[in-house]
């Protein structure tokens, strides 16, 4: 069985959260989940892209529009290794409403295996218009997940196929709570790395992980099951 890894005193912004950008609906989610590339320059290789999922989380409001932060897996922002040559990140873009913005730039990425536990998470940030619709998840509290609770994964799959228009709306049940990560009750794709893992708590919708690793079996395939790292307490802080 195999793991697969998708000296003045100033006033300082802080990220909003207004109620135009909450989750109202099922179908708001997808104005949150973003298909996003991150590509990586090597000097003797051509350049290589990692594809995946990121999710808005919340934004500062700027002269000319916003501020977005967005949260990720991990591993989409590592660059690969050819012949011992270590890449570097030259781009970070998001497709949204069949547009593309570039210019993101990476804040954190955590990429932790550990022997019983991992954190594989990442923040960035990106401008945007003011015109831009979209919405943000609102991001919940550890203690709300328990063993047996019900969570929505949503997100794109197979960005090397035409299935990338796809969004695959996952619902399962938390089997098992670590101190970082989660295992879930339901199958993640190839390409889903990334994406909002979420449940209603008193009626609204909240983000409390992130699809990180799925589990392969030579023999049965893809198992229905996969892992979430918890979004730590102030990660986007």
């Amino acid at each position: 069985m195999q793991i697969l890894t998708l000296l003045f005193i100033c006033v300082i912004p802080r990220i909003s959260f207004a109620d135009d950008f909450e989750i109202k609906r099922d179908e708001d989610f997808n104005n949150a989940v973003l298909k996003t590339q991150v590509v990586c320059r090597y000097t003797n290789h051509p350049d290589q892209a990692n594809h995946f999922n990121s999710f808005f989380v919340g934004h500062i409001k700027t002269k000319n529009g916003f501020k977005e932060k967005l949260i990720s897996v991990g591993h989409g922002f590592k660059c690969g290794h050819f012949s011992g040559e270590t890449g570097r990140i030259i781009a970070v873009s998001i497709l949204l409403n069949d547009k593309i913005f570039d210019g993101g730039s990476v804040l954190k990425a955590e990429d932790i295996n550990g022997p019983t536990d991992s954190l594989d998470i990442g923040l960035f940030e990106i401008n945007l218009p003011f015109t831009l619709e979209h919405k943000h998840l609102r991001i919940g509290r550890r203690e709300w997940v328990s063993v047996g609770s019900r969570v929505v994964v949503r997100g794109f799959m197979y960005p090397s196929s035409s299935l990338w228009d796809v969004t695959r709306y996952k619902v399962g049940y938390v089997e098992y709570v670590g101190d970082s990560m989660i295992r879930i009750s339901t199958s993640a794709y190839p390409g889903m790395s990334g994406s909002p893992v979420a449940l209603k708590y008193n009626g609204k919708w909240y983000v409390i992980g992130v699809v990180s690793q799925l589990r392969f079996s030579e023999h049965y395939g893809l198992l229905d099951m996969l892992w979430a790292s918890l979004i730590p307490k102030d990660f986007i802080k």
